[in-house]
């Protein structure tokens, strides 16, 4: 059966909904979406009518994961044509050509990730590195991928979602792409990009489904040779920390919605003091 292209009204786990739909859906909120509007509420209610226009840079983690799981947007090398004749003059090596963009355009908007072949060779040789990762094989072999739940916050009234890459039958499985899969490294990405929310938001809400999960555990794959592997659990503190940043977006998205303002960085109300980076304060030594 195709995907499902329409959201769901009833709460509830469900493994048939179409990416697009999911990203799509304005009376949800995503991790993603708290994480903007703890940013700058505006930013978000901004993003609710103006999606993003995907970025390139994310294609290899795209392609990584339809390989690794099985389901997502397929790969497909543009082409290059002569400016003249038009006619194909086969795979591109670069995308420097008009032709070759050109090409790469008319791919994504058929649903599908342009990519060079040296990238996909390298999206290969990850998902490769990672079956033969036997811990992180154990998570993402037994259940499902790409599974979507939706429910509501019994506190704020807000609709949740999130999609977990593979729901295993007790732990949630999210693969991320990275420069590197040094944990050392991983806990600042995981404050920077605000892993530490996803953790709990997604754990919560499947809980509260009735899914017995016990970890949220991120299955991380560096970028380059030899494309090293890291099964990764963020502790207790940080789970506990990113819970409370969560219920906070929920609380903001309630207020924001019942008074119909929707504040940038700040209160308008009020102005920011801030100071200069440190390191200015410091005089660099004359030799």
């Amino acid at each position: 059966m195709p995907p499902m292209t329409e959201i769901p009204t009833v709460d509830g786990l469900y493994d048939d909904i179409a990416e697009a739909a999911y990203h799509a859906d304005v009376e949800s909120i995503s991790q993603t979406g708290i994480k903007t509007l703890l940013t700058a509420p505006a930013l978000y209610h901004w993003g609710l009518t103006h999606p993003p226009p995907p970025k390139d840079t994310y294609d290899l983690g795209h392609v990584a994961h339809t390989l690794i799981l099985g389901v997502g947007s397929h790969p497909e090398v543009p082409h290059r044509f002569d400016p003249k004749t038009k006619a194909d003059l086969g795979e591109a090596e670069d995308m420097r050509s008009p032709s070759t963009r050109a090409h790469a355009a008319e791919i994504r908007a058929a649903g599908n990730i342009p990519l060079l072949r040296k990238e996909i060779d390298k999206a290969e040789a990850m998902a490769e590195s990672l079956q033969r990762h036997a811990f992180a094989m154990e998570i993402l072999t037994e259940g499902k991928p790409e599974v979507t739940g939706y429910l509501e916050h019994q506190v704020t009234g807000q609709r949740r979602r999130v999609r977990v890459d593979w729901l295993h039958p007790q732990v949630l499985g999210d693969v991320k792409t990275a420069e590197s899969a040094d944990p050392d490294v991983f806990k600042k990405r995981a404050a920077e990009y605000g892993y530490f929310i996803q953790a709990p938001y997604y754990l919560d809400v499947l809980r509260a489904l009735g899914h017995p999960a016990k970890a949220f555990a991120f299955v991380v794959i560096e970028k380059n040779p030899p494309y090293p592997v890291s099964v990764i659990q963020l502790g207790a503190r940080s789970i506990k920390l990113g819970r409370k940043r969560y219920t906070q977006g929920l609380e903001i998205l309630r207020d924001c919605k019942e008074a119909d303002v929707w504040p940038g960085y700040i209160q308008p109300d009020t102005y920011a003091q801030v100071e200069i980076p440190d390191y200015h304060f410091f005089e660099k030594s004359v030799t």
